[in-house]
C-alpha cells in the first residue's frame, strides 16, 4: 500500500508538524518558555496609563505614557494623535521607551513629551502596541485649557 500511511505514520507526521510551542489551554493561547519550562500567558495588557481627560496648559511641557505588559514584551509603542501616527520631532513632539522590572514582572512604558502647551495638541492621543499574538492600545483625550 504505497501512497496510503498507516496510524502510526499518520501521527508521526502530526507529531512533527504540531510540535510549536503553542498549546491550548481552556481555549487561551499558550506559549512555552523553553527556558523555564513554564507556560507564559500571551496576554498583552495595560498596566497603566495617564488620566483621560487630561488639561493642556498654555506654556506647560506635558508628558503622557503608557505602560504594557505581557509576554511576549512588545518592541515597540506607536503613537496617533487624531488618527494620524506621530512621528519622533514631529512638531517638537518625541516619544521614548523603555523596559522596567517590578515585583517580577517586565514592563515597556512608553512616554510621549508633547513641547510647551498651546490649543492645537488638543485631541485624542493614542498608545498602541503589539506582541506575537495580540495587540492593544489605550486612548487619552487631551483639552486645551484657557489661561
Amino acid at each position: 500500500m504505497d501512497g496510503v500511511m498507516n496510524q502510526h505514520q499518520l501521527c508521526l507526521v502530526k507529531c512533527v508538524l504540531f510540535s510549536l510551542p503553542l498549546l491550548m489551554i481552556q481555549g487561551a493561547p499558550t506559549l512555552i518558555d523553553r527556558g523555564s519550562h513554564e507556560p507564559q500567558t500571551g496576554s498583552l495588557e495595560i498596566k497603566w496609563g495617564t488620566s483621560s481627560p487630561n488639561k493642556i496648559f498654555e506654556g506647560k511641557l506635558m508628558n503622557l505614557g503608557c505602560h504594557f505588559s505581557g509576554w511576549p514584551l512588545p518592541h515597540e509603542v506607536h503613537w496617533y494623535k487624531d488618527g494620524e501616527l506621530i512621528t519622533n520631532g514631529t512638531e517638537g513632539i518625541y516619544h521614548s521607551e523603555d523596559e522596567k522590572e517590578q515585583n517580577g514582572e517586565t514592563t515597556l512604558r512608553s512616554t510621549l513629551h508633547l513641547p510647551s502647551g498651546h490649543e492645537e495638541q488638543e485631541g485624542f492621543y493614542n498608545c498602541s502596541a503589539s506582541n506575537s499574538i495580540r495587540s492593544t492600545s489605550y486612548e487619552i483625550q487631551m483639552i486645551y485649557q484657557c489661561n
